[in-house]
């Protein structure tokens, strides 16, 4: 698979940027950040290139990738833990801003918590039981969805009705609870 190249992440880990107080690249955490993210690139490969023109639609934008499922699911750079506690967006690098950004194509507002205890921090894994999924798939059917985010549930249903999503298989990542399982 062909990896997927960003010339501004490219250059930030080659050479670190001046405000980077830490001239040992092993130690920076920023550093170590733009690392992973190089690798985790090279795993994704077409799925991760941010310059990948959109497709404008009447309901959302889209784009295309192959993905190499079982080799990204079972690299060990996707459950390393972070190298720092969770920056707020003011403090990112400007390069890290723009790869976040989508070369700067995604407008952005900041809004931040600490949750960090809830994802790869957790001590314990979490394996939601049956009750515990249909209790979200029943709410939702119910109408009174328990949603993560303010009619998240509507506007992914809205969402994947549009994308007609019927019959196909659905790829959720990063949920804390199976709020979009349940709508999906």
């Amino acid at each position: 698979m062909e990896t997927v190249s960003s010339p501004v992440l490219d250059s930030a880990i080659e050479e670190a940027p001046p405000d980077v107080e830490t001239p040992d690249t092993d130690t920076d955490p920023w550093m170590k950040s733009r690392k992973r993210i190089k690798k985790i690139r090279a795993l994704c490969g077409d799925l991760c290139d941010t310059n990948k023109t959109i497709t404008p639609g009447e309901f959302l934008g889209t784009v295309t990738a192959k993905v190499d499922c079982k080799k990204l699911f079972q690299s060990p750079d996707l459950y390393e833990p972070a190298d720092m506690p969770a920056p707020t967006w003011g403090m990112f690098p400007p390069d890290l801003k723009e790869l976040y950004t989508y070369n700067g194509r995604i407008e952005y507002t900041e809004w931040w918590f600490e949750e960090a205890h809830l994802g790869a921090a957790r001590t314990e894994p979490e394996v939601y039981t049956k009750e515990h999924v249909e209790y979200f798939i029943n709410q939702w059917l119910a109408g009174t969805a328990v949603d993560t985010y303010a009619n998240g549930s509507n506007i992914v249903a809205a969402a994947a009705d549009y994308v007609d999503v019927a019959g196909k298989t659905i790829l959720v990542m990063g949920t804390q609870n199976p709020w979009l399982e349940a709508v999906l």
